[in-house]
């Protein structure tokens, strides 16, 4: 595994994918999965509505497709490389740890993966 691959970078065929910049007239975030084949998804963002992590899980039925998952959220930092934050469960696997529930910007790529550790890691 690379150091990009394990600090939860997406890479492909030509490096490090960028997600496509988020423009004011269509704000939005990518959503990569990753659980056994990647798949990338553009959600929109509404504006004067906030979405937050647990709301992204719980609307794209995460944890009934994948169950236990990992997240990380990148978030575009300027010309430096992306900010980022990684994302913590309770014990049950379910529910995003108070404090970590961030609210999404445009422009962020919410990376989710099977977490395949059991309880006792």
């Amino acid at each position: 595994m690379t150091p990009v691959v394990k600090e939860g970078y997406s890479v492909g065929a030509h490096g490090v994918m960028q997600p496509l910049p988020s423009t004011e007239d269509n704000p939005s975030i990518i959503l990569e999965v990753n659980n056994g084949k990647r798949t990338l998804e553009r959600v929109p963002l509404v504006a004067g509505q906030p979405m937050f992590v647990a709301d992204l899980m719980r609307d794209a039925e995460l944890h009934k497709k994948i169950g236990r998952v990992k997240v990380s959220v990148l978030r575009p930092n300027g010309s430096n490389p992306p900010v980022r934050m990684d994302i913590d469960f309770d014990a049950t696997g379910k529910r995003v740890q108070e404090g970590m529930n961030y609210s999404l910007r445009p422009g962020d790529h919410v990376i989710v993966s099977a977490d395949s550790r059991n309880f006792m890691s």
